[in-house]
């Protein structure tokens, strides 16, 4: 379970309720005006985030005394008892704001809550997914892996491979055996390295890399600039022995900290071009699916950018 505890009238308050519904997370939604009475609900919580200018001494001794995590930011920062890099992105999401990073402020903290509870239902959503997959006939069900939290990468992808081994052995026991697409994360604190990636691919049968160039360009710091930069993407399957490649596309605005945020093709410093003269001068067999915020826009400008390399390879 998690508790978040903002200043009364704070914007965001709806807005986690709802998320924390949608996401079937454990969780509960106070202010500082209402926290004293809900004190117990509190503190029953694994993670408590907190961003108010003052709480009252009883609410305060109380979360002092606790065993939570607590990440507490906005006049309170001394209650906080979780490492740096961990209250950097928990404010970060919540000053940011905006549903998304809202969202992602929820799921972080109950990854760092690590209920067991949240596991199952993501398990449960993923097996939903590829019953679905199965159905339509789908080649490949993609899906994101989640935060390091407060693990380290190693014990990260030890669970990561054990999850993923149970979900393909029990889709396996109901004659369903749609591979399961493990996408590469642009955040440096979600789990998805193009490494990681291909680790878990290599543990784990039935798993196959679907490659988010934009992600990958925005983690490794804007690392695609060159032809033979997008070749070295491929060049890092190859050992996977794939006979095709998913990839998703877009642009993407990054810091050093890794992707902020999708935007249009042309408003990122991404040369797709350079990834289609790739594509053609290697015959790679591939899906090329717009993640753009100009999803159809995008995926035109895509086939044009690839009309244009064909012709400059004539």
């Amino acid at each position: 379970m998690i508790s978040l505890v903002l200043g009364y009238g704070a914007k965001p308050l709806p807005v986690l309720d709802r998320i924390l519904e949608e996401e079937k997370i454990e969780g509960i939604v106070l202010t500082d005006k209402n926290c004293e009475k809900e004190i117990e609900s509190n503190l029953k919580s694994k993670v408590i985030f907190i961003y108010a200018h003052e709480l009252s001494d009883s609410v305060v001794k109380s979360l002092k005394d606790c065993n939570a995590k607590i990440i507490s930011a906005g006049g309170l920062e001394d209650l906080t008892n979780v490492p740096s890099r961990v209250y950097i992105k928990a404010k970060s999401y919540y000053v940011i704001g905006g549903e998304q990073n809202l969202r992602n402020l929820v799921r972080f903290l109950a990854n760092l809550a690590g209920d067991k509870r949240n596991v199952k239902m993501s398990r449960e959503k993923i097996e939903q997914s590829m019953y679905l997959a199965h159905l339509m006939g789908a080649r490949i069900m993609t899906t994101h892996l989640g935060f390091y939290g407060n693990l380290s990468k190693k014990e990260t992808m030890r669970r990561i491979v054990k999850n993923l081994r149970e979900i393909r052995n029990r889709m396996k026991k109901r004659g369903i055996e749609v591979p399961i697409g493990l996408e590469t994360m642009g955040k440096k604190e979600v789990f998805g390295s193009l490494d990681e990636i291909v680790e878990v691919c290599k543990r784990v049968r039935g798993t196959v890399p679907v490659l988010d160039m934009g992600h990958i360009h925005a983690r490794g710091n804007g690392c695609l600039k060159e032809k033979e930069d997008f070749q070295r993407v491929f060049d890092a399957v190859e050992e996977l022995n794939l006979n095709h490649y998913l990839i998703h596309l877009s642009g993407v605005k990054y810091d050093k900290e890794g992707e902020k945020y999708h935007v249009p093709i042309k408003k990122g410093d991404m040369p797709v071009i350079k990834l289609m003269e790739c594509i053609l001068e290697n015959d790679y067999d591939v899906t090329i699916i717009s993640e753009s915020p100009v999803v159809e826009h995008d995926a035109v400008y895509a086939q044009i950018l690839l009309d244009r390399a064909m012709e400059m390879m004539k």
